[in-house]
């Protein structure tokens, strides 16, 4: 499964190389490089929205570079056998869960809004005191690594448009980021032409016709 080279190799690598710097600088203007327990509920509220809209570029990218796949048939997996643990032995893994870091997994198709009142009720809600600053840095982490290696997140959106013109889903479509003046000028244009690129790469998408019987 290899990517094909074409005229949008170069944005792939030019978008994927600054937004790894913008994140790195957003890191540290913040100071999480630092790894605090705590922030304040104001400074986790902007680098939320920052950080969304690094993700939503990113997500472009890896759908852009899914596009350059061309993908292998999939091959049945082997059907896997529990490890048995031996007589007078305790398994214990499942008591260290609730010490481990909260985990993140970038998605690949943005959910859509729930039912009107949901979303306004959630963003609603204020913290005036301090918050952890863990999650914060555990998404910052994962997508730091997905810009760093972003061939698996390809693959998987590749399977997933797959999948969903074999299923005959509506076409996806990406609207201008949000707040795109808040980027540097460098970037904002980045984010402009990898979308344009995105839709340009959707237009043959198939089109299910209605069944009139």
């Amino acid at each position: 499964m290899l990517p094909r080279m074409d005229q949008n190799t170069s944005l792939i690598e030019q978008g994927l190389e600054n937004l790894r710097q913008d994140l790195l600088d957003l890191l540290g203007g913040a100071n999480l490089h630092l790894q605090p327990e705590n922030i304040s509920a104001s400074l986790r509220a902007r680098l939320r929205a920052q950080l969304k809209r690094l993700e939503t570029i990113l997500r472009r990218l890896i759908l852009l570079l899914a596009l350059t796949l061309d993908l292998a048939p999939v091959r049945p997996r082997a059907a896997r056998q529990a490890v048995s643990v031996p007589d007078g032995v305790e398994d214990v893994t499942a008591s260290f869960r609730a010490h481990l870091p909260t985990q993140y997994r970038m998605a690949l198709i943005p959910r859509p809004l729930g039912p009107p009142g949901v979303f306004g009720a959630l963003a609603s809600t204020r913290h005036s005191g301090p918050v952890p600053a863990m999650p914060l840095m555990v998404q910052a982490a994962v997508l730091l690594k997905i810009m760093k290696q972003p061939a698996p997140a390809a693959r998987r959106m590749a399977r997933l448009i797959e999948r969903m013109k074999r299923r005959g889903e509506a076409k996806p479509y990406c609207l201008p980021i949000a707040s795109r003046n808040q980027l540097r000028p460098e970037m904002a244009l980045i984010a402009g032409a990898v979308t344009l690129a995105v839709n340009a790469g959707l237009a043959d998408w198939p089109v299910r016709l209605p069944d009139t019987g």
